[in-house]
């Protein structure tokens, strides 16, 4: 075959078109032809020469048309055409990666750390590993996750990924350790980019290697938009170079934990782009701040809350009461002391801690019940309800899924939050979402047996997720909504607010 040369360059992309004018039925040449157009940058000629071949069960034309769906950022089916391809018979630790890769992208961890195992063995690069100690991180699978990214780290020393998971996941039991890779991990800058889509809206995610950033996949999914994920806590005495943005989203939402920036840094960041969940605001809402910013609102109970440091003596705020952890959710570390004796014990214990007043909100049914709404454009939307016989009610603990009379329950306020909370209570809840003033937020609280709410806490850290399990699938049209949402105030403000997007 002869090559043609332009510009010193090989004219595949010809080369392959005059092929595929002439045998547009040899699947050998449809898979040339579409992955020189991949290499070329052009996914869309590619998707469509792919899917106009003939021998659609091809292995490798079934392989070059994932490749294409998930370059456009369409991994749902980018996930169906990787595993026919490999059912067809596709083979190669890549291609397996590739298809974890894919699942992850649309929150499908579990599955996608299978696909990383089952590559790891013939994966010489580390990649697999490396994507395997990623997912299980998200997954909270920290022992796992550490395994994974070490194997990682012993096929290729260099694997940044790798070293940003260890970064993050030893930063508390080995923070020598945790710095070495926290440096590897940065040596070429605090910025990561994610290519979206042709076109897509650029938006610059303000994170931090801390663990106070809000999840993103499900808010800003790659299929979307195209991101650049600046690590703010690091290396803050030099600003990067930022890419072209179109808005910045700030997903540091941990009060606690929000490194300081100054007016001249903020200013840097947005670039006269509009700033979503402004730094300053996410620092109003920590937990000793919350009673203080959310004063006055009517029909509200908002326990007040102190900060003591490791063997402080505790002011006495009544007794039972709540200690936790300074920086933690979910209730990871939550404890209820119902002497003095079990407060000065727990107040020695190493770290700074938050204490408040515990006050029983449990309903006439003997359950207790804790709501959350999502506020978007200060908008309020409901995401879930969880109802369990614990003081301390976690949704995936309550046992919500064996009782469908509480499911039945979440559903009704879901689809009506307005009569399953009472007026006055929603409206209480909306002037909290004005008052935050955060383009996203959340809301826990309970309703107490006079009707008011009972707040625990409303901040930036609240995550929303789609349900894949059947028995919790009324919930996705909620989850719709609330992303919808989002979607729509992400693309329609920077016009609003005299913007213009380019």
């Amino acid at each position: 075959m002869n090559v043609a040369v332009v510009d010193g360059a090989t004219d595949l992309v010809g080369i392959y078109r005059d092929l595929h004018a002439t045998h547009p039925r040899q699947p050998g040449i449809v898979v040339a032809y579409a992955s020189a157009l991949l290499e070329a940058g052009d996914p869309e000629a590619a998707l469509a020469i792919a899917g106009a071949a003939t021998d659609t069960a091809d292995p490798g034309v079934l392989l070059v048309h994932a490749r294409a769906l998930r370059a456009l950022g369409r991994f749902e089916p980018a996930v169906r055409e990787f595993a026919a391809a490999i059912a067809a018979g596709a083979t190669g630790a890549p291609v397996l990666v590739a298809l974890g890769n894919c699942l992850a992208e649309t929150g499908r961890l579990e599955e996608a750390t299978i696909w990383f195992a089952r590559a790891a063995p013939d994966d010489t690069s580390g990649r697999a590993l490396a994507n395997l100690g990623s997912a299980r991180a998200r997954l909270g699978q920290t022992a796992l996750a550490i395994e994974a990214a070490r194997g990682a780290l012993r096929c290729d020393p260099d694997l940044i990924d790798a070293h940003r998971t260890l970064a993050v996941l030893l930063a508390g039991s080995e923070p020598e350790s945790a710095a070495r890779h926290r440096e590897i991990a940065f040596r070429n800058g605090p910025v990561f980019l994610h290519p979206g889509p042709p076109d897509s809206l650029r938006v610059l995610v303000l994170t931090c290697l801390a663990e106070a950033s809000l999840p993103i996949e499900h808010l800003l999914p790659h299929a979307r938009y195209t991101l650049a994920e600046w690590f703010i806590d690091h290396s803050m005495h030099s600003l990067p170079q930022l890419p072209p943005h179109d808005l910045v989203f700030n997903a540091i939402g941990e009060a606690d934990l929000m490194p300081p920036l100054d007016g001249a840094t903020i200013g840097f960041i947005s670039c006269g782009r509009p700033i979503m969940n402004r730094p300053e605001a996410v620092m109003r809402t920590g937990r000793t701040a919350l009673p203080a910013l959310l004063a006055g609102i009517d029909g509200l109970v908002v326990p007040p809350v102190l900060r003591i440091a490791a063997d402080e003596i505790p002011v006495s705020i009544g007794l039972p009461a709540l200690i936790r952890p300074v920086g933690t959710h979910g209730g990871h570390g939550l404890r209820r002391v119902e002497t003095a004796e079990q407060l000065t014990e727990a107040s020695r214990e190493a770290g700074d801690k938050y204490l408040s007043q515990f006050i029983d909100y449990r309903s006439e049914d003997g359950y207790y019940r804790k709501y959350r709404m999502i506020f978007v454009d200060r908008q309020v939307y409901p995401y879930h309800l969880a109802i369990g016989p614990h003081w301390m009610v976690h949704y995936w603990t309550a046992g919500m899924d064996l009782d469908p009379a509480r499911r039945a329950e979440e559903a009704r306020f879901l689809d009506d939050p307005v009569t399953a909370l009472g007026s006055a209570a929603f409206e209480a809840v909306s002037a909290i979402g004005r008052r935050l003033d955060l383009d996203y937020a959340g809301i826990d609280f309970s309703i107490l047996p006079d009707g008011r709410i009972l707040v625990f806490e409303a901040n930036a850290a609240m995550l929303v997720h789609p349900e894949r399990e059947a028995v919790f699938a009324y919930r996705n049209q909620a989850v719709d909504r609330i992303l919808d949402a989002f979607a729509a105030m992400l693309e329609h403000h920077p016009i609003r607010w005299g913007h213009p997007i380019g």
